[in-house]
């Protein structure tokens, strides 16, 4: 490894999310950027996990829980990573406090990796959100879109900023192209939870001719909902809900497409292992999806709140198979050259780097 390349990377929890597998992913990879790295999580979570080192166990981290900073304190000092990622906003105050007054300090860089005036849309929040990045080293964001949302509207200077896209592992790309099926077969990846918002996904669905079929991956508050909403339309033979799963692969070579109704998003990995997988994409064009998504090319835009525009969309590539399968490919062809796990390892070690660097 090289002087001063020692890195831990922090995540929620070690449940088997998209931003945690991401950083599993990530860690692998930055071992072959010449970092010494390890991931460590805040909360062990139930069910699928990463391979994360959990901080506490079971705690719930909604507020801020001062024996969980204790102890990621006592493991950075214990450790003395040259960097500290606190990656996503909830790992954010608990990386700030962990390392105020830690001598020696790691240099603290965040990651961030949804919409920050989504999740910061009262004033309060605001401002606390820009304290709080006031005491970060570096700021990374997903995309370019919500990058500019830190600088303009929450005051990071440009100086402190990096865009660093995330990326999906090059196996996915060796995924069979969609075979000629006589159902059409719709995938929605994502946590059951209002910022998903799988019901509108179920209800654009239940638009759709009888012959498709939706199978929904994921947990979540609204999982009860959802098999209401279910029995009351009559979709019991058509939708599955699949829970959370350890390996996605399987699924994707079941679809034909993928849906993705999220009110906000940062670059989301299920849009990048969809595209990879040569599965066209329809997506609400909210936070970084539109530099994911190219309209009309790998998948289709839809102005969010816009239901029937999703089942127009849906119904085209149900209607037209041979259009699915170009934009498929088109996806595959623009992972492949952009969107790797080892494209996004050399962008975040361009970034680290700059922090362990002398001035």
């Amino acid at each position: 490894m090289a002087p001063g390349k020692s890195l831990t990377i922090l995540v929620a929890s070690t449940q088997r999310r998209g931003a945690e597998v991401f950083c599993e992913l990530l860690s692998d990879a930055l071992r072959h950027e010449e970092w010494d790295t390890e991931l460590v999580a805040l909360a062990q979570a139930d069910g699928a996990s990463v391979r994360a080192q959990p901080l506490s166990a079971g705690r719930a981290l909604g507020k801020l829980d001062l024996p969980t900073v204790r102890a990621l304190r006592t493991h950075l000092r214990r450790r003395r990573p040259s960097v500290l990622l606190a990656f996503g906003s909830s790992t954010l105050k608990y990386g700030v406090l962990a390392t105020r007054l830690l001598q020696p300090r790691p240099r603290l860089a965040y990651a961030s990796i949804g919409e920050p005036l989504y999740w910061a849309r009262r004033a309060h929040q605001r401002a606390s959100y820009r304290a709080l990045l006031t005491q970060v080293d570096l700021v990374l964001s997903v995309s370019a879109r919500t990058s500019s949302q830190l600088g303009q509207a929450l005051g990071v200077p440009a100086r402190k900023l990096r865009v660093t896209p995330t990326g999906v592992p090059a196996s996915l790309l060796e995924i069979p192209p969609m075979d000629q099926q006589h159902e059409f077969r719709v995938l929605f990846i994502g946590s059951l939870s209002t910022e998903k918002d799988p019901m509108t996904a179920l209800r654009a669905f239940a638009k759709l001719s009888s012959n498709a079929r939706l199978r929904i991956l994921g947990a979540g508050p609204l999982e009860s909902s959802l098999r209401t909403e279910i029995a009351a339309l009559g979709l019991k033979p058509r939708v599955e809900l699949a829970g959370s799963v350890d390996r996605i692969e399987p699924h994707l070579e079941w679809s034909n497409a993928l849906l993705l109704t999220s009110q906000t998003e940062g670059l989301p990995a299920v849009v990048l292992e969809a595209a990879a997988a040569s599965r066209p994409v329809v997506a609400y064009d909210v936070g970084g999806v539109g530099e994911a998504v190219i309209n009309e090319i790998t998948g289709r835009l839809i102005a969010p709140g816009d239901a029937e525009g999703l089942v127009a969309a849906l119904a085209r590539y149900s209607e037209y198979p041979a259009e699915a399968r170009r934009a498929g490919a088109a996806g595959r062809e623009m992972v492949a050259a952009r969107f790797t796990i080892e494209a996004a390892a050399r962008t975040f070690d361009a970034a680290l780097t700059s922090l362990t660097s002398p001035p």
